[in-house]
Formats: C-alpha cells, sequence, structure tokens
C-alpha cells in the first residue's frame, strides 16, 4: 500500500489560506452549498453624492457607482436594497451583475402641516416650500428621490422663554408619497406695539389689519395672535412698519416731517 501522496499537506495549507483571505474580507460573505463567486455593481443614476446599497450578504457605497465581491450557492437569488427608491435582484452564476437605482428621479407630493393647539394662521416651511393656514394647510414638495426636508414653524418658538429646550424639527423624506408633519403651537400671545410719529405736532393714526391708535407724537396698539406672525403698519403721515407678534412689547416707528 503507498503511503500519503508528499504534496497533500501542502495543498491543504493552501485552502486554508484561501479561506483565511475570504473570511477576513469586507466585502465577501459565505451562504452554504456549492460555491460560485459574483461581482455585483451598484449604479446610481445620481454622481453628486455617495451613496450606498446593501443585501443580506454584503453592502458598499461609492460616489455613482460601487462593486462588491459575494460567493454563494448557485441559482442563489440576492436581493438589494439602497438609500435612494427601489430594489433589486441578483442571482448567484459565476458571473458579474449590477444592480440599478434610482436616486436622482425627482418626485412630487404634498405635506399637511398640522397646528395642535393653534386657532389662528400659522405657518410652516421647509427650505423653499411651505404653506400657510389655520388649523392645516397643505404644502407641495419637489426633490429627488430620499431626499430629507427639515419643516419648521414660527408657532413652536418664543422668545419670553429661552432656557427651554428646542423641540427636534420634523423630517419627511421625498418618495412620491404624501407625508403629516404635526406642530405643537405655543398659542395665540397678545403684546403692546407703540406706534411714534417722528417730527409731527398733529394727531396721527396708525393701523393695521389687528389694531390701530390714534395720537400725538406716538399711541399704544394691543395686538394678539399667532406667535410668529408679522403685522404691517400704516400711518396717516407716511410710509410703512412691520412688527413680529412674540409676546415682547416693541415699537413701529414713522418719519411723518
Amino acid at each position: 500500500m503507498r503511503g500519503p501522496l508528499p504534496w497533500l499537506p501542502f495543498a491543504a495549507l493552501l485552502v486554508l489560506v484561501a479561506l483565511a483571505g475570504c473570511l477576513s474580507s469586507g466585502n465577501v460573505v459565505f451562504s452554504g452549498g456549492r460555491w460560485v463567486s459574483d461581482v455585483i455593481t451598484c449604479v446610481f443614476d445620481d454622481r453628486t453624492v455617495e451613496h450606498e446599497c446593501y443585501s443580506d450578504k454584503a453592502r458598499c457605497k461609492g460616489l455613482g457607482s460601487c462593486s462588491v465581491k459575494l460567493l454563494g450557492q448557485t441559482t442563489e437569488i440576492v436581493s438589494w436594497k439602497s438609500d435612494c427608491l427601489g430594489n433589486a435582484i441578483t442571482i448567484m452564476d459565476g458571473r458579474a451583475d449590477e444592480a440599478r437605482f434610482q436616486c436622482g428621479a425627482q418626485f412630487r407630493e404634498q405635506v399637511k402641516c398640522v397646528f395642535s393647539g393653534s386657532n389662528s394662521v400659522q405657518e410652516c416651511k421647509a427650505g423653499k416650500w411651505g404653506c400657510k393656514g389655520t388649523g392645516t394647510c397643505l404644502a407641495s414638495v419637489q426633490g429627488k428621490a430620499r431626499e430629507r426636508l427639515s419643516w419648521e414653524s414660527p408657532c413652536t418658538s418664543t422668545r419670553s422663554a429661552p432656557a427651554a429646550p428646542a423641540a427636534a424639527k420634523p423630517v419627511t423624506v421625498v418618495d412620491g408619497r404624501n407625508e403629516l408633519v404635526e406642530f405643537k403651537c405655543l398659542g395665540d400671545v397678545s403684546e403692546q406695539v407703540r406706534c411714534v410719529f417722528l417730527r409731527s405736532n398733529s394727531v396721527e393714526e396708525c393701523k393695521s389689519a389687528k389694531a390701530a391708535c390714534k395720537g400725538k407724537g406716538s399711541c399704544l396698539a394691543t395686538v394678539k395672535g399667532a406667535r410668529g406672525e408679522r403685522v404691517f403698519w400704516k400711518a396717516t403721515c407716511t410710509g410703512f412698519a412691520l412688527s413680529k407678534i412674540d409676546g415682547v412689547n416693541e415699537s413701529a416707528v414713522f418719519k411723518c416731517g
């Protein structure tokens, strides 16, 4: 009987080295069965920022595209997702394949802003998108797939309590589906606005859509409304002035002379 072949230990060592190399690679994942090796390239149609694709076997990130190597069982189906829209499927067959994702596509949707605790006109905004309304309003937005929009409303902020922790801004993700954001408004507030008539010796009047007053030199008007709401004032002598409702008394100055 012949003894063991002298090259067998060396061959076994080579196999172990190869397996160790595969296991240590961040881009290689094993699944049981007959082995095949595939290189999957994830293709993103947006090259402005990095995108990531992933499956239960591996993941990669890149600008425009990225590639990852897999070892798996022949005919095994691998499902891929990304931070863009849609899914992709590849099949283990020992050949290179692609998983394509729509990242640069533009989507339209509507975001409903709900103003809880307010009975007056409020506003919500996210960048160039926004709307105004009493109780609720509807904003039409457009953007790239998975674009994040951070929403805010003046009704949730206050100058009279600077120590209060700021609430997290609600965020929506552009994906073509309508969404809803809610703001817990602090309620209506009132303040006094002093209209000042510079260089005038006559009785003047200043008025807005919310209040009015008359006086010589100055007069005092009380206004009430949504926190953050802007109020436009007009005087009989000249020009316009602007105030902002925040619970803090202020002045509207007119250069009459």
